[in-house]
């Protein structure tokens, strides 16, 4: 009997499962920023210039940053629904991993276990899943993964050393502000550092100052919609590290990564003005009225090394223009001045006013602290980088802030290059990211389901019996086109057919010089885009005049320049232009008169709305009383997995090293697979008959020749 309470729990884990997929539907592309007003320039100017006391330097300190240990019950309800989705119903009752293989989904680098009568899935014995399961203790190696063959690897660190001294190193992965102390005005009301994976340099999270709305605009909210209008407030925060004692014997530096988007420098907005006395670094020299003045810059960031009886600015984002240009910055600073000492670190950021605070804001990621020690690696403007011979890294100079032209030589990553999957956050929790051949694959992670949800998008098993919902777009011939066959389905329902009403071919014998062609498109279709793949299903049935011919004689066209020959295209219809999407060339053809599956993959066209367009070209007037095309159970959708091929022509560019192998479409994607019958050696061709020798012939046939081998028949 089953228990009330085990009911509810369950309803409520999936209700909470079914509520969470608005967390991965951000874009970062969606966010537009404010165009800059003069007018308001002008005005924020003259608030300045009149009031000294508007700008605020003081923040509150000591406010308590809220613990995030409360219980909440429908992330608790999640995470078991999500557990008992893993484990699975019938994961249970175990003897040993045999009775697991069946009841268990294994990724290619897991194998079944059964543990204390429970099934699970483990990491194959010598192999890896991911790079944690690579850590090889060794401190100047980077750990890798190999998602091909699922063994570890390792490759140098750049610029590592025996004896470097790492004081800080954070990613901010664990969802919190690590080691972080915040101190924020009273004012600041929905603007906070933050944990995100809205964007990140690597890995999937960085540390955000910002709000929900994706501004630093503390009169937006999301409970308003995230409109402007409502008044804000100026906005002041400041995040300081852990005190660290940095070596006495050894230089250090930081270095982290920064995304800005700020109100741009009043510099190219406004008049340039000539000051007598240069300005500040976070100041600006405008012409007010006709009159140079040094004008403090609003939305400011600037760094602080803080020792115990003074503080000292090295970094002010003016110095870049206030923006990192919609990419991340690579800021590092130098911190030999302070060997010996006892220093934290302070980021501080301050708008002034509460006008357009309606940017993006402030992001850091992947901040380090630590020694140098490695040999030729400073740089300036006359002392390149060496190249370190990484396919994957940038040698050029990354110049301290703080000092004039200086720098170090940090051979950071190429975008898009990696060399293990550690290299490959996009910084999508949504998305499994892996590093094949170089280059990284960001695919949607079918294993959490708040992060895709399959959805049908278009439907057509076209047994309405009539094409109402289609228009043609394109025909020549009035007897072969497409229409409704009432039997030549799957199952003998109806199906989509192009050709005569007798439905047994699709001939004109009016077309003197050209073949019959018709091209049928849906209605319109929206894409989706994000974490999910879309594609294109349909059972296809092809009988044409490639039909009988081997594979290995298809060659259409027969000769170059000439049109092809009876080839069915799945066109897809955007912005007034076909693309072709798939070619009945993938399935040489024909398909014998078959049902097969076709499987087309649309994630070229995520987020646009198209038609999706049928065409039958037979190229020219003969050999048209073929059986034609039918097409059944046309499905377009949200899928969150795709396997990267579906048949084996697609695979034809593969070279095997074997010469019995042959490339072919797997369910792990394109392998070398063994010829029927084959050999590359005698031992290939052993029958288990002790009165034969078996040998591999000059064919790569084998051969059984009869053995007089004693108890043999002669």
């Amino acid at each position: 009997m089953q228990r009330p309470w085990a009911t509810t729990v369950q309803w409520l884990a999936i209700l909470a499962l079914a509520g969470g997929l608005a967390a991965c539907s951000e874009d970062p592309a969606a966010i537009t920023p404010p165009t800059t007003d003069a007018d308001e320039v002008v005005d924020e100017i003259a608030d300045d210039v009149t009031d000294d006391t508007a700008v605020p330097d003081t923040v509150a300190d000591g406010d308590d940053v809220p613990d995030a240990t409360d219980l909440d019950i429908e992330e608790t309800l999640e995470e078991v629904a999500v557990d008992a989705a893993e484990v699975g119903p019938d994961a249970a009752g175990c003897q040993g991993p045999e009775d697991c293989t069946a009841k268990l989904t294994l990724k290619s680098c897991q194998a079944a276990a059964c543990e204390e009568g429970v099934c699970k899935a483990v990491t194959m014995p010598g192999g890896c899943c991911d790079d944690a399961e690579c850590d090889d203790q060794v401190d100047c190696t980077s750990d890798i993964c190999d998602p091909a063959t699922h063994k570890c690897g390792s490759e140098p660190i750049a610029n590592c050393c025996s004896g470097k001294v790492t004081l800080l190193k954070t990613g901010f992965e664990a969802g919190g502000l690590e080691e972080f102390v915040v101190s924020d005005a009273a004012t600041n009301g929905n603007v906070q550092w933050q944990a995100t994976n809205f964007r990140a340099h690597s890995g999937k999270s960085a540390l955000y100052l910002g709000n929900e709305c994706r501004t630093y605009d503390n009169g937006m909210s999301g409970d308003e919609g995230c409109q402007p209008g409502a008044v804000g407030t100026a906005v002041s925060s400041q995040l300081t590290s852990k005190e660290y004692a940095l070596p006495k014997e050894k230089s250090a530096h930081l270095h982290f990564w920064l995304y800005l988007d700020t109100e741009p420098p009043y510099v190219g907005t406004l008049p340039k003005g000539n000051c007598a006395t240069p300005c500040g670094p976070s100041a600006a020299c405008i012409s007010v009225n006709g009159a140079p003045q040094c004008v403090p810059e609003k939305d400011v960031l600037s760094i602080q090394v803080v020792t115990a009886d003074k503080s000292a600015a090295v970094f002010h984002s003016t110095s870049i223009g206030k923006t990192t240009g919609g990419n991340w910055r690579h800021v590092a600073v130098d911190l030999s001045e302070w060997a010996g000492q006892n220093v934290k670190l302070q980021w501080q950021f301050q708008t002034g006013t509460a006008l357009k605070n309606g940017y993006e804001g402030v992001y850091l990621d992947d901040i380090v602290v630590e020694t140098v020690c490695a040999e030729g690696t400073a740089c300036n403007a006359t002392t390149p980088c060496v190249d370190d011979d990484q396919a994957c890294t940038i040698d050029a100079c990354t110049t301290y802030a703080n000092l004039d032209g200086a720098g170090f030589c940090f051979s950071d990553k190429k975008v898009g290059c990696c060399l293990g999957n550690s290299d490959c956050g996009d910084g999508n929790s949504c998305t499994v990211d892996t590093c094949v051949e170089g280059t990284c694959s960001h695919a949607p992670d079918a294993t959490q389901p708040t992060c895709c949800k399959p959805e049908v998008l278009l439907y057509d098993d076209f047994d309405t019996g009539d094409l109402t919902t289609w228009s043609v777009k394109e025909a020549n011939s009035n007897l072969a086109k497409w229409r409704i066959d009432p039997t030549g389905g799957v199952s003998g329902s109806d199906a989509l057919f192009f050709g005569t009403e007798a439905m047994t071919g699709y001939a004109d014998a009016q077309l003197v010089d050209d073949g019959p062609t018709g091209t049928i498109c849906s209605g319109p279709v929206v894409l989706k885009s994000g974490t999910l793949f879309d594609l294109l299903t349909f059972d296809l049935q092809l009988v044409t005049e490639w039909s009988g011919q081997p594979a290995t004689a298809y060659l259409n066209p027969p000769f170059a320049g000439q049109p092809k020959f009876d080839e069915f295209t799945v066109q897809v219809y955007y912005n007034g232009v076909f693309t072709q999407a798939w070619s009945s060339d993938t399935v040489y053809g024909t398909t014998e008169g078959e049902w097969v599956a076709v499987t087309v993959p649309l994630d070229a066209w995520a987020g646009k709305t198209v038609n999706i367009c049928l065409k039958f070209d037979a190229g020219d007037p003969q050999t048209n009383d073929e059986g034609g095309v039918r097409i059944d159970n046309l499905v377009a959708k949200v899928a969150c997995a795709k396997k990267s091929c579906y048949f084996d022509s697609q695979c034809a560019q593969m070279t095997c090293a074997n010469q019995c192998g042959v490339p072919a479409c797997t369910e792990a994607g394109c392998a070398c697979v063994a010829k029927p019958g084959c050999c590359s050696s005698d031992a290939d061709c052993d029958d288990a008959n002790a009165c034969t020798v078996d040998t591999c012939g000059m064919d790569t046939k084998c051969i059984h020749s009869p053995s007089n081998g004693e108890g043999c028949p002669g």
